[in-house]
């Protein structure tokens, strides 16, 4: 199945937390910040109260920590994939992608997951906010 025309782009960089639109937006590996957002806010999913939360009311991004525990309790990884900052899909069915809410920089922090790479288990990385992942979010 394809999705490819479902999946907007647009190239032009939001200046505010809300686009404004529901397009992807494509960065360059070039530009920098390599973000969807200039200037960079790296706030965006601190809190349950955040205007850009993208979990349901009274829900949050967890913390690496938070993730990770819920992992080892009973947490199910689907392969999710990724899009890539030029807006293709990237290993969707063999890859599992999680954003978690640490920041480092201009950077934030994503949870890996293959089953074969970890040997089952689940690796961390920091990577550029203009990457699109799964979100997993925890009550507050």
């Amino acid at each position: 199945m394809s999705f490819s025309g479902r999946l907007r782009t647009t190239t032009t960089v939001s200046s505010s937390d809300s686009p404004g639109h529901a397009n992807f937006i494509t960065r360059n590996i070039l530009d920098n910040p390599y973000d969807w957002r200039s200037p960079q806010n790296a706030a965006l999913w601190q809190s349950a109260s955040s205007a850009t939360n993208p979990c349901p009311s009274g829900y949050r991004i967890p913390t690496e920590a938070e993730f990770l525990a819920e992992t080892v309790a009973f947490l199910k990884l689907g392969f999710t994939g990724q899009r890539e900052p030029n807006g293709v899909l990237n290993r969707v069915g063999t890859m599992s992608y999680n954003w978690v809410s640490n920041i480092s920089g201009t950077t934030s922090k994503i949870i890996e997951y293959d089953g074969i790479l970890y040997s089952g288990g689940l690796g961390s990385t920091n990577a550029a906010r203009v990457f699109g992942s799964a979100v997993r979010c925890i009550a507050d």
